[in-house]
């Protein structure tokens, strides 16, 4: 009788075990999505004869939550990407930025994503000194949101990147007659605040600091040239909010540079990807005066030549 028993209790105990449902791995079904991307078409020559190679760097969000779920960084810039995503809504951002042809180019990890959420994220502006205080000099960037289902269509989403910065001009009108400090040796053009970085989310440098600029950081042409020509060209500048542009009086010797004074010429935002002409002029006005704004798309050229 025991015998029996032990044999229906392992019989019964082996039919449960049978019984269990068997794990199987579980995998998400996933799609292609491909992203056909460009930068905005700007003439390098016409700007500056400045030689850079951009490289492309892009994380994805899944849309309801914002957490970033892939990101890549390549070494140059690509016309065309792939990715397999789970069914969803998402987000891609993508910035292109320079890699080379310049004094003092980033380093591989000078973009870093913070948070690794949509709507915290900020690309950190490479180093600074890239450029001087140049901003987001030469960087672009996009965001678009897009959907992957198994009905997608082949048909690549066009992304073209935006430039994140604005070229600005100053025409003094009377810089051959207009007052300047006594001993001005070099006129300099100054933004503050100083923008930098990008917010995912906003798609526009949203932080800016006001650090005290160095020589470095100025447009700068001596009187002579100034007085001939009656401009300021090749300034750089982040679009900003209620940013301020001053015309900077310096006297330089060998010994070190010395402020004479500043004049504002102007206060309000700057937008990204102009050409900005401030057109005024200076006369005898002891610390300010307003300029004349106007605006052109960079691909439309004319700008002034300067040496």
């Amino acid at each position: 009788m025991k015998k029996l028993l032990f044999f229906l209790c392992a019989t019964i105990l082996f039919a449960s075990c049978s019984n269990d449902p068997e794990e199987v791995p579980t995998t998400s079904k996933t799609y292609k999505v491909t992203f056909d991307v460009s930068n905005f078409s700007v003439d390098v020559k016409s700007l500056k004869a400045d030689t850079y190679n951009n490289q492309l760097f892009y994380i994805i969000y899944e849309k309801e939550s914002g957490k970033g779920v892939k990101g890549w960084k390549f070494k140059e810039m690509v016309g065309q990407l792939t990715e397999e995503l789970p069914e969803g809504n998402y987000y891609i951002a993508f910035i292109s930025y320079p890699t080379g042809g310049m004094s003092s180019p980033p380093t591989e990890g000078a973009i870093d994503v913070k948070g690794n959420n949509f709507y915290t994220d900020y690309f950190e502006n490479p180093p600074t000194w890239i450029m001087g205080n140049m901003g987001s000099r030469y960087i672009y960037y996009e965001k678009v949101d897009f959907s992957v289902a198994a009905n997608n269509s082949d048909v690549p989403i066009q992304v073209t990147l935006q430039p994140m910065w604005s070229e600005v001009t100053v025409e003094v009108t009377d810089a051959n007659t207009c007052s300047l400090p006594e001993g001005t040796t070099t006129i300099g053009c100054v933004i503050t605040p100083f923008y930098s970085g990008i917010s995912i989310a906003e798609g526009i440098p949203t932080r800016s600091s006001e650090a005290s600029w160095g020589w470095g950081d100025l447009c700068n042409t001596n009187v002579d040239k100034f007085r001939e020509h009656k401009i300021i060209a090749d300034r750089h500048a982040t679009a900003g909010k209620d940013v301020t542009v001053k015309l900077v009086f310096v006297k330089q010797i060998a010994t070190g540079d010395t402020v004479l004074g500043e004049r504002e010429i102007y206060k309000g935002d700057i937008e990204g990807g102009k050409r900005i002409t401030f057109k005024g002029a200076l006369g005898k006005a002891a610390t300010s005066t307003t300029f004349k704004v106007s605006l052109v798309d960079l691909t439309d050229g004319g700008i002034i030549p300067f040496d």
